[in-house]
């Protein structure tokens, strides 16, 4: 395979989470004009609206997980005439969210997470308290975040249920410039795992039956 990179560069407002994701979002009100109290966090929180979005409009994230299981979809066609010679594939594909915010790694996709990030505030020993640790995996020559959640999805609009799910966990900080601007990072990981198994054959005298 190859390992590519797409670094999205500009400032606030300049569009650079559009063309990562190219979804319409829906704005929230402040509230009614005759309310008493201020509106919460959660409820000033832009909605993302994917099936408001046209797909032509679809930014990159879509478009790259709608690709990985369209090429999923044609190795699995490719991988039953491989069965017949006592090979056989299976592929599976999983879907991790997360969030460096305060320099602490959140779970967006742990329903536990909104009220941990509501609640977390910068540590006075810059410890990672009320986030998820960072470890060096020697196996895999590879970091890994402990305890992430990750889900097994079967399409790619599976893949995005999960990430509306993400984006409305992830903490915001408006702007003047963004009203949807997070003043973090968001890494939303694919993972395509392609496994092949070699049937046993037993073998009876001239005859190999499998």
């Amino acid at each position: 395979g190859f390992h590519a990179t797409i670094f999205a560069y500009g400032q606030t407002g300049s569009g650079k989470t559009h063309t990562m994701e190219g979804f319409s979002y829906k704005h929230m009100s402040s509230g009614p004009a005759n309310s008493s109290s201020a509106p919460s966090a959660e409820g000033r929180k832009p909605r993302l609206r994917i099936e408001a979005t046209p797909q032509q409009q679809f930014g990159i994230v879509p478009r790259a997980v709608k690709e990985l299981f369209d090429r999923v979809s044609r190795m699995r066609d490719k991988s039953v005439g491989a069965e017949a010679e006592g090979f056989e594939d299976t592929f599976s594909v999983k879907v991790s969210f997360l969030q460096v915010y305060k320099e602490r790694v959140f779970d967006l996709l742990n329903p536990a997470t909104a009220t941990t990030l509501g609640s977390a505030g910068p540590g006075d020993d810059g410890s990672s308290a009320g986030g998820l640790r960072l470890r060096w995996d020697a196996t895999k020559k590879a970091f890994r975040v402990e305890n992430l959640f990750e889900f097994e999805c079967s399409s790619a609009e599976e893949v995005m249920q999960h990430y509306v799910m993400g984006v409305q966990h992830k903490q915001v900080a408006s702007t003047a410039m963004n009203a949807q601007s997070s003043r973090s990072h968001a890494i939303l990981l694919v993972t395509l795992s392609r496994r092949t198994a070699i049937q046993e054959a037993e073998v009876l005298g001239d005859a190999v039956v499998a």
